[in-house]
Protein backbone atom coordinates (compact mmCIF):
# COMPACT_ATOMS: atom_id res chain seq x y z
CA UNK A 1 0.00 0.00 0.00
CA UNK A 2 1.96 3.51 -1.16
CA UNK A 3 0.87 5.77 2.14
CA UNK A 4 2.69 8.75 0.38
CA UNK A 5 -0.57 9.18 -1.39
CA UNK A 6 -2.57 8.61 1.90
CA UNK A 7 -0.30 11.39 3.22
CA UNK A 8 -0.21 13.91 1.15
CA UNK A 9 -4.04 13.66 0.78
CA UNK A 10 -4.11 14.47 4.22
CA UNK A 11 -1.52 17.36 3.91
CA UNK A 12 -4.30 18.60 0.94
CA UNK A 13 -7.07 18.19 3.52
CA UNK A 14 -5.26 20.17 5.86
CA UNK A 15 -4.47 22.79 3.73
CA UNK A 16 -8.03 22.74 2.98
CA UNK A 17 -9.14 23.50 6.04
CA UNK A 18 -6.72 25.91 6.96
CA UNK A 19 -7.35 28.05 4.02
CA UNK A 20 -11.17 27.98 4.43
CA UNK A 21 -10.41 29.70 8.34
CA UNK A 22 -8.31 32.14 6.08
CA UNK A 23 -11.27 33.05 3.81
CA UNK A 24 -13.51 33.32 6.84
CA UNK A 25 -11.08 35.60 8.79
CA UNK A 26 -10.35 37.44 5.98
CA UNK A 27 -13.88 37.65 4.68
CA UNK A 28 -14.89 38.80 8.77
CA UNK A 29 -12.08 41.41 8.31
CA UNK A 30 -13.23 43.07 4.75
CA UNK A 31 -16.68 43.23 6.45
CA UNK A 32 -15.61 44.86 9.43
CA UNK A 33 -13.23 47.37 7.40
CA UNK A 34 -16.26 48.35 4.51
CA UNK A 35 -17.98 49.82 7.36
CA UNK A 36 -15.39 52.11 8.61
CA UNK A 37 -14.45 52.65 5.07
CA UNK A 38 -17.51 53.65 3.98
CA UNK A 39 -17.94 56.41 6.82
CA UNK A 40 -14.49 57.27 5.99
CA UNK A 41 -15.53 58.22 2.57
CA UNK A 42 -18.88 59.39 3.43
CA UNK A 43 -16.67 62.15 6.21
CA UNK A 44 -14.69 63.22 3.99
CA UNK A 45 -16.83 63.91 1.29
CA UNK A 46 -15.30 61.40 -1.22
CA UNK A 47 -17.15 59.56 -4.13
CA UNK A 48 -14.06 57.40 -4.81
CA UNK A 49 -10.44 56.78 -3.63
CA UNK A 50 -7.52 54.94 -5.55
CA UNK A 51 -4.98 53.01 -3.58
CA UNK A 52 -2.77 49.85 -4.00
CA UNK A 53 -3.90 49.89 -7.69
CA UNK A 54 -7.49 49.32 -6.33
CA UNK A 55 -10.55 51.81 -6.63
CA UNK A 56 -13.10 52.14 -4.07
CA UNK A 57 -16.36 53.84 -4.22
CA UNK A 58 -19.56 53.14 -2.03
CA UNK A 59 -22.70 52.41 -3.22
CA UNK A 60 -26.10 51.01 -2.32
CA UNK A 61 -27.18 47.45 -3.13
CA UNK A 62 -31.13 46.98 -2.30
CA UNK A 63 -31.95 43.07 -1.50
CA UNK A 64 -35.33 42.17 -1.44
CA UNK A 65 -36.27 40.64 1.77
CA UNK A 66 -39.52 38.51 1.96
CA UNK A 67 -42.13 39.47 4.52
CA UNK A 68 -44.62 36.81 3.66
CA UNK A 69 -43.26 33.96 1.90
CA UNK A 70 -47.01 32.50 1.20
CA UNK A 71 -48.37 35.53 0.03
CA UNK A 72 -45.60 36.26 -2.15
CA UNK A 73 -46.20 34.00 -5.45
CA UNK A 74 -49.63 35.33 -5.79
CA UNK A 75 -48.36 39.09 -5.67
CA UNK A 76 -45.77 38.38 -8.58
CA UNK A 77 -48.29 36.71 -10.45
CA UNK A 78 -51.02 40.15 -9.89
CA UNK A 79 -48.43 42.43 -11.15
CA UNK A 80 -47.01 40.05 -13.97
CA UNK A 81 -44.25 39.23 -12.68
CA UNK A 82 -45.31 34.97 -12.36
CA UNK A 83 -42.60 34.00 -14.01
CA UNK A 84 -40.13 34.45 -11.61
CA UNK A 85 -42.04 31.96 -9.57
CA UNK A 86 -41.27 28.04 -9.73
CA UNK A 87 -41.41 25.16 -7.95
CA UNK A 88 -38.29 23.85 -6.48
CA UNK A 89 -36.59 21.24 -4.85
CA UNK A 90 -33.44 21.06 -2.47
CA UNK A 91 -30.64 19.00 -4.42
CA UNK A 92 -29.07 18.17 -1.02
CA UNK A 93 -32.56 17.27 1.01
CA UNK A 94 -33.89 15.09 -1.87
CA UNK A 95 -29.98 13.69 -2.26
CA UNK A 96 -30.17 12.67 1.68
CA UNK A 97 -33.88 11.00 1.15
CA UNK A 98 -32.51 9.27 -1.54
CA UNK A 99 -29.88 7.98 0.47
CA UNK A 100 -32.17 7.34 2.83
CA UNK A 101 -34.23 5.15 0.80
CA UNK A 102 -31.07 3.19 -0.32
CA UNK A 103 -30.30 2.19 3.66
CA UNK A 104 -33.24 0.92 4.00
CA UNK A 105 -34.85 -2.54 2.11
CA UNK A 106 -36.93 -1.23 -0.08
CA UNK A 107 -34.53 0.55 -1.94
CA UNK A 108 -36.05 3.65 -4.19
CA UNK A 109 -39.72 4.11 -4.87
CA UNK A 110 -41.75 2.61 -8.16
CA UNK A 111 -42.79 6.07 -8.70
CA UNK A 112 -39.08 7.58 -8.85
CA UNK A 113 -37.43 5.15 -10.72
CA UNK A 114 -38.54 6.74 -14.36
CA UNK A 115 -37.49 10.38 -12.72
CA UNK A 116 -34.67 10.05 -10.01
CA UNK A 117 -30.91 8.21 -11.23
CA UNK A 118 -29.16 7.68 -8.60
CA UNK A 119 -25.35 8.94 -9.05
CA UNK A 120 -22.95 6.75 -6.77
CA UNK A 121 -19.70 8.56 -6.48
CA UNK A 122 -17.03 7.10 -4.68
CA UNK A 123 -15.28 8.96 -2.32
CA UNK A 124 -12.51 9.44 0.46
CA UNK A 125 -13.12 10.20 3.89
CA UNK A 126 -10.26 11.80 5.59
CA UNK A 127 -10.93 13.17 9.22
CA UNK A 128 -8.29 13.99 12.25
CA UNK A 129 -7.19 11.34 14.19
CA UNK A 130 -5.49 12.47 17.91
CA UNK A 131 -2.40 10.34 16.56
Amino acid sequence: MRTDLFKRYAELADQKDDLKLKLSQTQQEMDRLENVLINEMIDNDMDKASVGGRSFSPYTQIWAKVRDKSKLGEALRETGHGDLVSESVNHQSLSALVREFYDSENGLPEAWRNVIEPNEVPKIRCLKTNH
